[in-house]
């Protein structure tokens, strides 16, 4: 009896345990963001949202950020003898529930391979490897041929050294990249093409070009792209060509391209007035979506739209919310899909939606807050998962004595 009784009271103390758990993974999310020179962790945690200045370096000019396993990667403009050089920048995060703060890792990575140079780094994403992508500005050669590059870097050493590749992208301009497991999506356009500012796809892995596709899709001006795990990928255009007749129209719109096959699932979706600059997918309840943030006419909006089972999204499914105003918005979603991160470099602001009410919490930070990514951490679990833990630990081990003595 004694035994049955506390059997039955490890698994009720084992089952609140996840329980508990449960809670406090969903109701805590983390972000990262960049400033000029400034680094800032974010915190959203039941209904409030929390800022914390995590580095800062005098004279650095931050762009792109992301996260891995505990490890910030941030894109860095420098001057180095004189020379603007890009840099990448690794720390990790400590006392991420006491007192939050990034300690940097070695010397900045210069983005340099032999005669090719990353110019004006912008994005900055992981893959499933923890190899790093870094996309740079356009620029133009001696021969007054315009490029663009990218860097991919890894580590074998847990940063202390980097191995670095810079490959160069002819006649493109870059707008973002997104990674697909082991592979990368860049949105761009190709400056020399008859429509050069047509949106364009290229697929890479590591240092090696895959595939690049033109899906003349009547979308125009790519501005981000967001690589699903549904099979397909998203692209953010800035315009469209409705008619060809009148030529580009401030359209906003979606380019969607089957991941696989490397080619447009039809005609780019409209948004109407809405130009959107950044956009993410996610997957809540099983249900996926986009989130784009963006401007409506003067207006900053962000939007939800649903995904059907096709990979498009379904007419009248969007949800709007009005943010700040601003000429730029930067966003990502947490892992579990559940809050989404909007950043205004105008109003120093970052904005959390909950993915499911679309309603918002903002705060401001001492900076402009710019490009943002979740934040993965290695730190030690938080106070409900230390309790889930340990209550867990403490049936277990009650468990174990009761067998021992019934043995007797």
């Amino acid at each position: 009896m004694y035994t049955r009784v506390t059997l039955i009271s490890f698994v009720l103390l084992f089952t609140l345990a996840i329980a508990i758990s449960a809670v406090g993974d969903t109701t805590t999310h983390w972000a990262v963001t960049t400033s000029i020179d400034k680094v800032f962790l974010v915190k959203y945690e039941n209904g409030t949202v929390a800022s914390y200045q995590a580095a800062s370096i005098s004279g650095s000019f931050f762009t792109g950020v992301s996260s891995y396993n505990g490890y910030v990667f941030v894109a860095d403009k420098i001057s180095v003898n004189g020379t603007s050089t890009a840099v990448l920048r690794v720390g990790h995060v400590v006392d991420l529930f006491t007192d939050p703060a990034i300690e940097w890792v070695g010397e900045p990575i210069v983005l340099a391979q032999g005669n090719e140079v990353l110019r004006d780094p912008k994005t900055v994403t992981v893959d499933s490897n923890g190899g790093i992508y870094v996309i740079g500005g356009r620029y133009q050669d001696n021969y007054n041929k315009l490029h663009s590059n990218y860097a991919y870097i890894t580590s074998s050493n847990n940063w202390a050294g980097a191995d670095v590749s810079v490959v160069n992208l002819q006649t493109t301009s870059l707008a973002d990249i997104d990674t697909l497991g082991t592979h990368a999506m860049i949105a761009h356009r190709d400056v020399y093409s008859i429509v050069a500012d047509q949106t364009w796809v290229t697929r890479v892995d590591g240092s090696t070009v895959m595939s690049t596709q033109n899906l003349d899709d009547q979308g125009y001006l790519p501005s981000a792209i967001a690589a699903g795990t549904n099979g397909y990928t998203y692209i953010a255009n800035g315009a469209t060509e409705d008619d060809p007749a009148i030529g580009l129209e401030n359209i906003g719109s979606i380019s969607i391209m089957d991941n696989e096959l490397m080619f447009r699932v039809g005609p780019a979706f409209q948004l109407d007035t809405f130009r959107p600059t950044d956009i993410s997918f996610f997957t809540l309840n099983g249900v996926n979506y986009l989130g784009l943030v963006g401007d409506d006419e003067g207006f900053s909006q962000a939007i939800r739209l649903t995904l059907g089972e096709d990979g498009l999204p379904l007419p009248l499914s969007g949800l709007y919310h009005r943010l700040d105003a601003s000429t730029d918005h930067f966003c990502t979603v947490s892992a579990d899909g559940s809050l989404m991160w909007a950043t205004n470099p105008q109003t120093n602001t970052v904005t959390a939606l909950d993915t499911l009410t679309w309603t918002s919490h903002t705060e401001a930070l001492p900076g402009a807050a710019g490009y943002i990514a979740m934040l993965t951490s290695r730190e030690v679990p938080e106070p409900a998962s230390a309790l889930a833990l340990f209550t867990g630990i403490i049936g277990l081990a009650g468990y174990a004595r009761v067998r021992r003595t019934s043995r007797f």
